[in-house]
């Protein structure tokens, strides 16, 4: 059954370019924030931001109650991009190399594809909208952050062990969904988009998830292995030319 709530957005459109272009400018200042700024190389500024990140889903959460929308089955944080929100905030308080190895395939994978392909579960009036680009540009910030600030590097075999890590994964959260009767990681039925690879009935389109995801995490591998070393190379140049005190 579709839902009437639900608010997509038409790729190209001029709502897609004005979000995606806004939330690219601040996560760009963001992260390069602590290059020019006394208070952006302090410990204390990841620690504000994931604090931000962190009061962004409990007032998602606190919106929803006061419309009346939150519930067990759609509220809790067991969508891949949920999880990886959780993951972006304890990066920020405590980086680990280990879970970071993860947070970069399943939250970059998770991140691209939403923002690319917004959807609007309980639509864009109030705060949904807002939370939306907050969480999933947040995501997006926490990897760029931890590349240029804590010298994150994809391990070689790590694309298709976190694949592997993200079956057991979906294992937990179908019990969860049997449990409640909820659709977390859409393992119950397919999103609402408009993908040719979704459009197969339960659970054949899981087979497309997981071959999309897979392929995701290699290229996502690829790419910052052969885009690593001019982009680091671009960033030290353009250090040349910053103040002194940076």
């Amino acid at each position: 059954m579709t839902n009437p709530n639900v608010v997509i957005f038409e790729i190209f459109s001029p709502i897609w370019w004005i979000s995606n272009i806004a939330v690219l400018i601040v996560i760009s200042f963001l992260s390069f924030l602590p290059y020019f700024s006394k208070l952006g190389k302090k410990n204390v500024y990841p620690k504000i931001l994931g604090t931000l990140l962190f009061l962004n889903l409990v007032l998602e959460s606190i919106n929803g109650a006061l419309e009346g929308t939150w519930s067990l089955q759609e509220y809790l944080p067991f969508h891949l991009c949920s999880i990886a929100s959780v993951f972006s905030v304890i990066l920020l308080f405590n980086y680990n190399q280990k879970l970071a190895q993860i947070f970069y395939y399943w939250g970059l994978t998770g991140a691209l594809n939403a923002m690319l392909s917004p959807v609007f579960l309980f639509g864009i009036e109030g705060y949904h909208y807002y939370a939306f680009y907050i969480a999933h540009g947040g995501i997006l910030f926490v990897c760029m952050f931890m590349i240029l600030h804590h010298n994150f590097r994809p391990e070689k075999k790590m694309w298709w062990k976190t694949f592997i890590y993200i079956q057991f994964a979906a294992l937990g959260v179908g019990l969860i969904n049997k449990l409640l009767g909820a659709n977390y990681m859409f393992l119950s039925a397919s999103p609402e988009v408009e993908n040719v690879f979704l459009k197969y009935p339960w659970p054949w389109y899981i087979i497309s998830f997981e071959v999309l995801a897979c392929l995701n995490f290699w290229l996502l591998y690829v790419a910052f292995k052969y885009s690593a070393k001019p982009v680091s190379s671009s960033i030290r140049k353009i250090r040349q030319f910053l103040p002194d005190r940076v």
